[in-house]
């Protein structure tokens, strides 16, 4: 159970920190930002741990398997909405951005959660977490440390720049992104269930066989799958946004030059019509 608790905590703080991890240095804090951020730090703690026995009861109970596999989808995308919701209360920026910048922290969780808990520890080091629990949590630090820093500093950097100008939403494009995200839990909350609660408890008392163990691969993968698929996707976005504001510049910039290249002639053309009256007046006055 404790194990379960600290898996638990694993996730939620990992999807806290790889959505802020995107919004670090591109998006302005809201006042007391310090507070906001513990008060939605400590309120993910308390829904990741209320979650366990709510798993328990439902694959505890006789409900047909359908409704507890959405059930468990749906108490999957609990802590999605909630840091959702978190940093729409820590940062100053639309529902669009902030969507656009959640589901890159979700997809970056992801990938790391299936190299960690499905291929590290359930497919390469079974044994890992349960009789070596501090080696297991040295791993954890050392892998999240990694990964997290590094995306910090190299791949966070190319989505400062916000899709849309500050307070302009786009309704089709937060359907979108909520529309990922939903995808992504639920392909994550249903391969789990898959994982963990159907061929981990056979795994634990006979050896899978090789068809056993494509399918506990297939299913682990498909998550850091559709998460990098969602990942280059939302790249190819801020590409081709980007390239329709600096498009935008060009046009404006081009707009611009065009009107004083107007203006220019319409004062060269002035001024040669004044020289002309000039001339005009100078030569009456000397036949006079």
């Amino acid at each position: 159970q404790a194990m379960q608790a600290l898996d638990q905590l694993r996730f939620a703080w990992g999807l806290l920190l790889a959505e802020w991890i995107f919004f670090r240095k591109a998006v302005p804090h809201k006042p007391n930002f310090v507070l906001r951020s513990t008060a939605v730090w400590l309120g993910c703690t308390l829904l990741s741990l209320i979650q366990l026995p709510l798993r328990s009861i439902l694959f505890s109970s006789k409900a047909a398997d359908t409704v507890s596999l959405i059930l468990m989808g749906a108490i999957g995308f609990l802590p999605n909405l909630f840091t959702f919701a978190g940093a729409k209360f820590c940062f100053q920026s639309s529902w669009t951005n902030l969507l656009s910048r959640c589901l890159l922290g979700a997809c970056l969780e992801r990938v790391v959660t299936v190299l960690l808990r499905n291929w590290i520890v359930m497919i390469w080091f079974p044994s890992l977490e349960q009789e070596h629990p501090l080696l297991y949590l040295a791993v954890v630090v050392l892998l999240y440390g990694i990964l997290y820093g590094l995306c910090a500093r190299f791949w966070a950097p190319r989505y400062r720049r916000d899709l849309l100008p500050p307070e302009t939403e786009d309704g089709m494009l937060c359907v979108l992104y909520f529309a990922s995200a939903v995808i992504l839990a639920a392909v994550s909350g249903y391969a789990s269930t898959i994982a963990e609660w159907s061929l981990q408890p056979v795994w634990s008392y006979q050896e899978l066989t090789e068809d056993g163990l494509a399918i506990l691969y297939f299913v682990s993968s498909m998550q850091a799958v559709i998460a990098v698929i969602i990942f280059f996707f939302q790249y190819i976005l801020y590409r081709v946004t980007s390239m329709q504001r600096e498009t935008e510049q060009l046009n404006h910039l081009l707009e611009e030059k065009s009107r004083q290249y107007a203006v220019s002639r319409g004062n060269i053309a002035l001024i040669n019509r004044r020289c002309h009256e000039l001339k005009m007046q100078l030569a009456e006055l000397e036949q006079s």
